[in-house]
């Protein structure tokens, strides 16, 4: 492809629209116009053309040098929109325009030309809106192609708009598609197949021109775009050429590789083009797409998702295949510094990587970012990892420690990289894949809510062992998939520095305790999901980070946190950083259950000062440990007095765990007591009642939940819980008799009792700030229904979801882009100014 020109026009008065000089006789351009419109040929130039309806589509043969002028002339139409494209002789000669192929109004149909791969096809559409807005790309209505060319242009208010492609065939085949958009109040849409053409030798060699990933931006703000490009053998790059298609904005340094993008001051998306000629005369251009929103969350969400077939695992391989497993170093990294991965593998099939950012994307649930390909060296060295040391050699079987591992790949996030939940999806040639989970941190950026998920957990539950056999043999906390916390051989350290398999407990038939119920796809992902369908603006940081951040300084940030799901192990720097923030002003939204259970310390420091190797002796075990420096029993054990212990975590959250799990209830919130009459509820069906209650899903208590103090619980259990802040409001309360599960001690020991459930919200500190503690495990169950890929079943509820971004504003945390079905809430202040 040599040239794309594009424009519009409003009035009867003819129009005369002149393209560069191409430089080869042989070349062709395609026009299509709207509008009733007669269209003249220019000298030197032979054309054959078909019209429909509102649709022309013109061909013109180049017959000589020069350029070529066209008069467009209204017909009855009075807003003209017309979209060309130039190609190089000798590469649309497979099938005459005559024999094209037209897709009617609002059908969807088979096209008739089917190419074979490697053919292309030129196709064009003509559609429009009330507001003026482009029409869908035609690129998007066929599978098995790959975009070539694309452009689309509009004509304003109430005139029809047009877009020309051109694709490439990677399979044979061409499936249905649909084309619907409304114009001047009727349903307009027209697509036709112009040609399809061998790729041909005729013209300059082309370079090939790979444009960079799609890539958010907020409005008014600005981004670097970047191409890469090869020039034929022989020849160099000569020039670049940048230019805004669509959605508006402004470009810097339009002759270089890497121009910058400023975008308009309100959402949208902007497709910039990039034509990059070669010394031996020859063109091609590729496209980068800019989504734009008022917070960078909503603008990277906008952008299309990867479907989950291809970005997910499946059962029974949810775990991962034993034969290829990584983990990234340090488990997350800044922005501003490669992600390092450490991968291992049996046996000899090549892989390859793709990255993944995980959140909404229109639900599909992850967006492809990168694709990585090791070389020879990096495969090598995935063949070659050492066997995994022992983070505990006190202790049998061993605790994988992978530390000594080599890098054998590496992602460098572009500059535009939001924070988030990453997957490297490790895929072996000929099927099978894996994934490694890792958090991309943006600490300069100041941001409305930091998420942080839990990683520290997951470590503690961890039971890989090694590749093939050994993938689900090696020591955890609870003696790897036995999940038996009291064995005298469980470890009593584990390290970050391993594969993570805890989702292979969601395998039908596979023996992993709980499990299933407290890795990041159930309890965790859901909230992700929902945070980011609704654009908050939103960062995220791990446990790991946490724990090298005594003082909490990288919550600075940030006005609200949240850490969310089974969030059960907390080291002493953890805790003292959150409640150090807490008390500058911090609000807590505590999306958890079994939260700040187990006191955990670490070691084996990195650069950042966080710990990769944590140490947790379950002390309230029969006094396991006691000999140690430091208390690592339950942070609310009197036993650890003096050392750490004996600090109920419901100081800090507001709930404490106290039914074990896995045990599943509703959240009620009766009128009765005024539970139903709090801010929580609302803009929900809850604050209307005058009498009841209302009953949440079945699951929302859950996996394992809490209680709120010590009149909570009607067992021994209770005396080791902290009085309520005396300023805490509930808004829910359920009392229920559980059988076994309730604790009766300060964390070891469980029987039979009746314990009562709240929400509880409560100041944040001494500075403004509040707290609000679910107590479950499983609160994002009632926002998303993404734990359903593995287990549980669709919990969702609109008055849980209108709860939560209630509680949110009152956190000065607010939707961008509110889903359909919840009301945007007034802030509410819970307590006065202090």
């Amino acid at each position: 492809m040599v040239q794309w020109e594009a424009g519009s026009v409003n009035g009867d008065a003819g129009v005369t629209v002149t393209l560069p000089a191409a430089t080869d006789p042989g070349n062709r351009v395609v026009v299509a116009v709207a509008g009733n419109t007669t269209l003249g040929t220019p000298a030197g130039w032979t054309r054959r053309d078909r019209t429909v309806n509102w649709l022309g589509h013109y061909l013109f043969d180049k017959a000589g040098d020069g350029a070529a002028e066209w008069e467009f002339t209204a017909g009855t139409a009075s807003q003209l929109a017309w979209v060309a494209l130039e190609i190089a002789g000798g590469e649309f000669d497979a099938v005459a325009a005559e024999q094209a192929v037209w897709v009617a109004t609002r059908t969807a149909r088979t096209p008739e030309l089917i190419p074979a791969p490697g053919e292309r096809l030129l196709i064009a559409s003509v559609g429009g809106g009330t507001d003026g807005a482009p029409s869908r790309s035609v690129s998007s209505w066929l599978s098995g192609f790959t975009e070539l060319a694309d452009l689309q242009v509009t004509g304003g208010a109430d005139n029809p708009s047009h877009a020309l492609a051109v694709l490439e065939a990677t399979v044979d085949g061409v499936t249905p598609y649909q084309t619907a958009v409304t114009w001047n109040g009727n349903v307009v849409s027209h697509a036709r197949i112009l040609a399809s053409y061998a790729t041909g030798s005729g013209g300059p060699a082309e370079p090939t021109v790979t444009a960079g990933t799609a890539r958010p931006v907020l409005v008014g703000g600005s981004v670097g775009l970047d191409v890469r490009a090869s020039a034929p053998e022989g020849q160099t790059i000569t020039g670049y050429a940048w230019r805004i298609t669509s959605g508006g904005g402004s470009l810097s340094d339009v002759d270089t590789a890497t121009p910058g993008y400023t975008a308009p001051a309100t959402p949208g998306l902007a497709v910039v083009r990039c034509t990059v000629t070669a010394s031996g005369g020859g063109s091609a251009t590729a496209a980068v797409s800019v989504s734009r929103h008022h917070t960078i969350v909503a603008a990277e969400n906008a952008l299309p998702g990867t479907a989950r077939a291809e970005w997910d695992l499946v059962d029974p391989e949810l775990g991962g295949i034993a034969s290829l497993q990584g983990f990234a170093e340090g488990f997350s990294a800044n922005r501003d510094r490669p992600v390092e991965f450490k991968i291992a593998q049996e046996g000899g099939a090549d892989w390859s990587a793709r990255v993944y950012r995980l959140g909404w994307y229109g639900g599909e649930g992850a967006r492809l970012l990168d694709v990585l390909t090791p070389d020879a060296a990096q495969l090598a060295a995935a063949r070659s990892q050492p066997a995994p040391g022992n983070a505990d050699p006190g202790h049998a079987p061993a605790s994988a420690d992978c530390s000594t591992w080599a890098v054998t790949l590496s992602w460098d996030p572009p500059h535009w990289a939001p924070s988030g939940i990453y997957l490297l999806r490790l895929e072996r040639e000929g099927g099978g894949a894996s994934h490694v989970p890792f958090v991309l941190r943006d600490d300069a950026r100041t941001a409305d809510l930091m998420v942080m998920p839990a990683d520290s957990t997951w470590q503690a539950y961890n039971a890989f062992g090694g590749l093939g056999d050994a993938l689900l043999a090696g020591n955890s906390l609870y003696l790897g998939t036995a999940i038996n916390q009291y064995s005298v051989d469980c470890a009593r350290y584990v390290h970050y520095d391993r594969p993570i398999v805890n989702r292979a407990a969601a395998n039908t038939g596979q023996r992993y305790g709980a499990v299933r119920w407290s890795n990041f796809f159930t309890g965790e992902y859901p909230m992700v999901r929902f945070l980011e369908r609704n654009g908050y603006d939103v960062k995220y940081y791990s446990c790991l980070d946490a724990a090298g951040d005594p003082d909490g300084d990288l919550l600075r940030t940030v006005s609200a946190a949240m850490f969310v799901g089974h969030n059960e192990y907390w080291s002493a720097d953890m805790r003292s950083g959150w409640e150090a923030a807490k008390e500058r002003g911090l609000s807590v939204f505590s999306c958890a259950g079994n939260e700040v259970f187990w006191r955990a310390v670490g070691d084996r420091r990195d650069d950042e000062g966080r710990p990769r190797r944590w140490e947790c002796q379950k002390s309230t075990i029969n006094g396991r440990g006691g000999n140690r420096p430091e208390w690592t029993g339950t942070w609310r054990d009197p036993d650890g007095s003096g050392e750490g212990g004996d600090d109920p975590e419901n100081r800090f959250t507001g709930t404490i765990f106290c039914v074990n799990g896995p045990d599943f209830r509703p959240v009620v919130v009766p009128v009765a007591g005024g539970y139903s009459a709090t801010p929580l509820w609302r803009d929900t069906p809850v604050a209307e009642l005058s009498s009841g209650s209302w009953t949440s899903p079945g699951q929302i208590l859950g996996f394992e939940w809490d209680t709120y103090g010590p009149e909570g619980v009607s067992t021994t259990g209770g005396r080791y819980l902290a009085d309520p802040h005396p300023e805490a409001t509930y808004c829910s309360s359920a009392t229920y008799q559980v059988n076994a599960l309730v604790l009766t001690d300060a964390g070891d020991e469980y029987g039979s009792g009746r314990v009562t459930h709240r929400l509880v919200v409560q100041p944040s500190g001494s500075a403004g700030g509040i707290t609000f503690g679910t107590g479950t495990v499983n609160w994002a169950l009632g926002v998303d229904a993404a734990n359903t890929y593995q287990a549980g079943g669709d919990n969702t509820s609109t008055v849980l979801r209108q709860a939560t971004v209630n509680l949110l504003t009152d956190m000065s945390v607010r939707p961008a882009t509110l889903m359909t079905g919840l009301v945007p809430p007034t802030p509410v202040r819970w307590y006065p100014d202090p």
